[in-house]
């Protein structure tokens, strides 16, 4: 037996603002085996049992896929699974070499069960976050793309880009990055027109996921832009009369449904005759850092 399992060192962790602890996939790559491995969290556990730790988030790498059965024994449970992305050291903790080529799955300890208390972690994301972008020009002209694999891309339907919110990514930003992708025009988003909240469907999330859906008022950065459409996911783009675009919209989708109903709000957003929400960067005020809020003027005192 190794001296560090003799030593029965408990595992390195971070603390979480709710009296828990976070084991990330560095620190368990720290261990040299299963074995090591085991020993460690176990250990760990029971420190933090006698210092009255709650919740204990637990991350390990694909490369080390055979520690979860070790977890699973000693009461973990699953909590979700993330595919591969960069794995990086911070302050706290160190570059340990990691291989994310296979994702990772994290796992959860609620430690005040053991004495019948219901757990308060959280559920993993409950929503995904999805974005349209309503470009419309000087001109009141709206940009416009037609899909190549969606849906209703075999309708013929011009529709306002959309997109995906990736991790760490504010919407608005999303918003603009979704419409350079696919159509080649960079743009400024101005306003939140509005956001749509759908349930339980794989057309809007995986796994049945909640999906909410932002419709922003953006234009482009310059007044005479060149389209370079993104061929792997789009057919066709162009500029379009606001006018023109509605009423191609209408033939396909009724006037009173959702998507026609997102899209005309963003065509009034652009006349003025309808206000959206601002766009702001507010600092947080208890600790360091800003956030990105949509909200109507705000009233002078």
């Amino acid at each position: 037996m190794s001296s560090c399992i003799a030593s029965c060192e408990p595992l390195r962790a971070k603390d979480d603002i709710y009296q828990g602890k976070i084991i990330d996939a560095h620190s368990v790559a720290e261990c040299n085996s299963q074995e090591e491995f085991t020993a460690r969290l176990a250990e760990s556990l029971n420190t933090w049992r006698r210092f009255g730790r709650r919740g204990i988030w637990l991350e390990i790498s694909g490369d080390h896929a055979n520690f979860v059965s070790s977890a699973l024994r000693l009461g973990f449970v699953f909590h979700h699974a993330n595919p591969p992305c960069t794995v990086e050291g911070s302050e706290d903790s160190p570059p340990v070499p990691v291989s994310n080529s296979k994702g990772t799955v994290t796992l959860s300890y609620w430690i005040p069960g053991e004495q019948g208390v219901t757990s308060t972690l959280p559920s993993y994301a409950t929503h995904s976050i999805g974005v349209g972008a309503m470009v419309i020009n000087r001109n009141k002209e709206v940009l416009v793309v037609q899909e190549r694999v969606e849906p209703v891309a075999l309708k013929g339907l011009w529709k306002m880009p959309t997109g995906m919110v990736n991790n760490g990514e504010d919407a608005c930003d999303c918003a603009v990055r979704e419409v350079e992708e696919e159509t080649g025009v960079k743009c400024r988003a101005l306003k939140l027109v509005a956001l749509r909240e759908a349930h339980s469907s794989v057309l809007h999330g995986p796994q049945g996921r909640s999906n909410v859906f932002m419709v922003f008022l953006c234009e482009p950065e310059e007044d005479v832009c060149s389209i370079v459409k993104q061929d792997s996911e789009i057919a066709a783009c162009k500029w379009m009369q606001m006018d023109e675009f509605l009423e191609s919209l209408g033939k396909i989708l009724p006037p009173e449904t959702l998507y026609y109903v997102l899209s005309e709000l963003g065509c009034h957003c652009a006349k003025g005759d309808y206000k959206g929400m601002d766009i702001a960067t507010l600092p947080i005020g208890h600790y360091a850092g800003e956030n990105r809020v949509y909200l109507n003027p705000r009233p002078k005192l």
